[in-house]
């Protein structure tokens, strides 16, 4: 059916297929007489014969300018669809509609889009299945509104806390990372007619620097071991497409690199789906190219199918009128564009569109994963719950709702209170909590501590100062040409564009910290990030330290909730965060190394996985000693069990990490690598044991194409992050007998 449909299309209307130039908010406008579309629309479909696909209708926030008041109501959602796709239809002489493409990476960015907390605080919770609940509800909304791909961060590994996209990212840990994309996808497959397209593809976040978008040295290995794992499990769960990044491999542009793109993904993989570019990459190849001409040519033979933004697909046919590109080559992207929207629904029977998911089902998942969210890096005697008596809450995000949601975030209706609102909403404290008289509104870069900040300390019992980071756009914002906010115009500390060259929090924040603790109250510290910050004053002077990162609309709640003892923080850190500034990497899979440390400082982390549940601890016990790689590669596995004990007299929720150590002859090893993990809930007093079942998915390690196809000849294993001594209490050793895979 779909090359049936693509012979049938002139070169022009199969280049058509192929764009996805324009921006949806563009294309459509409110008269007296309800929504119509434009001229910008119409001189589009008038120029190819049709639409391939379209971008960001719905889309509402800063850079596209559409906020509460100018932008698509959820009720009107569905009928703007169906009128652009009617127009396009109409004025196609083959009747293809287009795709409705929309951002989805922590819900649906459009006004009333149920949203949910970012990819790291997801990660911190460890709880895949109200991931993929999550993934689920978005994906009836976006049905609902008769949007078919909804594009997914998930793609990329942190690896240098520089970097103001890491909020998006699971992690630092490419296992972690597979699992939850793979949680992802499988949610929203339960939606028929929307596709998942997974950015970015791939590397993005080992860019040099921590700066967005920058070259990443990679080798082969590390490439596949780290930056392919969470991609190619993406693929095999059912995604329709991936993006390619906008940064270089060894000098290689992502949006050009055929191995990748090409070899790796569909000839290795299997792949069928579509290769999208992101946004104005394509254009981005003219500095190499020269003319656009050949920067698309460049990109289509490297297996995009589908631009984004870019004038240069738009150059198409004269790329083949140069001998740049063949026709075929076209041909071939355009029919797997027309096979999506078969495989989707648009060019047969439409699927039934699910009702909308109710806000109180959203409401409940969003809270699950907000709560599960908070870690408790640090606590004293007395300080958590909060003692008694009045309560200072006080710091840029004292009371920001914003600062709680994270980048890609659609303008939010209704009160925008933060922590301080929360906590005055709990049981018995809508008396105690004291604030500054202008306590919203001041966060990011407008930040400076105020007479008032420390006058209403000094007639408090105890302070709750809650510190860090904001993604938050303004209005006023300036913003790159691919919606990236512009540093120095916003008051943003975190998110795409704003990629900071020290991980200490600023000098301001520390200074109300420091002026606070010297009141000598008890103060309980409230981090707030959206990537790796580096603590060590924050955890020398607060007497508990909480880390919140970007919990979602239900996080303000879900803080005040463990601060008043109604609730544990059960997170544990998906990424590590340095002792101190220039700590660089910080991984906890980075490789073992000769080194004793710096000269001028600690070289030390907080690990990988701090945090869990207090009162709950946890034992591995002894595995077989010996499995062959033979038997794991026929399908066998091995069973690892953890023993996990509640020592308190209360319900709680706890996550449990596998951590090892996979050792192959002649490859230097990981300090450490997580190998598995789980979230259980346990009774009072309750101990229960905790089966992982491990294959070569868990047990071998990675060739340069992400799969699981090295046999090592031990895996070390352990509940505690590595690197670990030999013979260190609480690490077994698992022997892999049997002629090793090195392929």
């Amino acid at each position: 059916m779909p090359a049936a449909h693509v012979s049938d299309l002139s070169l022009r209307e199969q280049v058509g297929q192929l764009n996805q130039r324009l921006k949806g908010w563009e294309c459509i406008q409110r008269t007296s007489q309800g929504w119509t579309v434009t001229d910008v629309l119409r001189r589009e479909v008038d120029r190819w014969g049709g639409l391939g696909a379209l971008y960001g209708l719905f889309r509402a926030d800063p850079w596209s300018g559409v906020d509460l008041e100018s932008g698509i109501s959820v009720a009107e959602r569905a009928d703007v669809a169906a009128l652009v796709t009617e127009y396009c239809v109409q004025h196609s002489d083959h009747g293809i509609p287009p795709l409705l493409v929309e951002e989805a990476p922590h819900g649906h960015m459009a006004i009333g889009g149920s949203l949910f907390p970012v990819n790291l605080a997801a990660a911190a919770s460890w709880d895949v299945t109200s991931v993929r609940e999550a993934a689920q509800l978005t994906a009836a909304e976006l049905r609902a509104s008769g949007t078919h791909l909804a594009l997914l961060s998930g793609l990329d590994i942190a690896r240098d806390p520089r970097w103001g996209r890491t909020e998006e990212c699971y992690g630092e840990d490419p296992d972690a990372a597979a699992a939850f994309v793979t949680a992802v996808v499988q949610g929203m497959s339960h939606v028929p007619g929307v596709g998942v397209v997974l950015k970015h593809f791939a590397g993005q976040g080992a860019g040099i620097g921590g700066r967005n978008g920058s070259s990443a040295s990679l080798g082969p290995l590390d490439l596949g071991d780290l930056h392919l794992r969470a991609a190619r499990s993406g693929v095999l769960a059912g995604a329709v497409g991936v993006m390619a990044a906008y940064n270089d491999i060894d000098g290689t542009p992502c949006i050009a690199h055929r191995h990748l793109l090409t070899h790796v993904l569909r000839e290795r993989w299997g792949f069928e789906g579509i290769v999208m570019a992101d946004g104005g990459a394509v254009d981005r190849l003219i500095r190499l190219t020269d003319d656009p001409a050949t920067a698309a040519a460049l990109a289509l033979r490297a297996g995009v199918d589908m631009s984004l933004w870019d004038e240069s697909f738009t150059a198409l046919e004269s790329a083949v009128d140069a001998r740049l590109v063949d026709a075929e080559e076209i041909a071939q992207a355009a029919t797997r564009i027309v096979a999506l929207k078969h495989r989707l629904g648009l060019l047969g029977a439409q699927a039934d569109i699910p009702e909308t998911a109710t806000p109180a089902t959203a409401e409940t998942v969003t809270s699950r994963i907000a709560q599960r969210s908070i870690i408790q890096l640090s606590t004293s005697p007395g300080a958590l719950p909060l003692p008694g008596g009045t309560i200072a809450v006080v710091g840029p995000n004292a009371d920001d709702l914003p600062a709680l949601l994270g980048d890609y975030t659609p303008p939010i209706a209704g009160d925008l209170g933060g922590v301080a609102t929360a906590l005055r909403d709990r049981p018995g404290m809508a008396e105690r909590v004291r604030t500054p008289a202008h306590c919203r509104g001041r966060s990011g870069t407008r930040w400076r501590v105020e007479a008032e900040d420390l006058a209403v300390c000094r007639a408090a019992d105890a302070a709750v100062v809650v510190l860090g980071d904001t993604s938050e756009r303004l209005y006023s914002t300036e913003f790159d040409d691919n919606g990236a906010a512009i540093p120095g115009s916003a008051i943003a500390t975190g998110g795409e564009g704003v990629d900071v060259a020290s991980v200490e929090l600023p000098a301001e924040q520390l200074r109300l910290l420091h002026e606070v603790a010297d009141l000598e109250i008890p103060v309980v510290c409230v981090i707030v990030s959206g990537r790796a910050r580096s603590l060590t004053p924050v955890l020398e002077r607060a007497d508990a330290v909480l880390f919140a990162p970007c919990p979602g609309p239900a996080g303000a709640t879900a803080i005040a909730r463990v601060l008043t003892g109604e609730s544990t923080a059960s997170g544990r850190l998906p990424i590590s965060l340095p002792f101190a500034d220039g700590v660089l990497p910080v991984a906890h899979n980075e490789r073992l190394e000769h080194f004793h440390g710096y000269a001028d400082g600690d070289g030390r982390s907080l690990p990988f996985g701090l945090g869990g549940t207090p009162g709950v601890d946890e034992e591995l016990l002894a595995p077989a000693a010996d499995v062959t790689a033979e038997d794991l590669c026929s399908g066998r596995t091995l069973t690892v069990t953890v023993r996990v004990r509640n020592h308190t007299d209360r319900a709680v929720d706890h996550g449990v990490l596998l951590h090892g150590q996979r050792q192959v002859a002649g490859r230097q090893r990981r300090k450490n690598e997580l190998l598995a993990f789980a979230r259980l809930s346990l009774e009072p007093g309750q101990v229960r044991d905790v089966p992982f079942t491990l294959g070569t998915e868990e047990l071998f390690a990675r060739n340069a194409y992400g799969e699981p196809a090295v046999a090592p000849t031990h895996v070390l294993l352990s509940v505690t992050p590595g690197p670990h001594p030999s013979g260190a209490p609480g690490v077994h050793v698992v022997s892999l007998t049997g002629q090793p895979r090195t392929d």
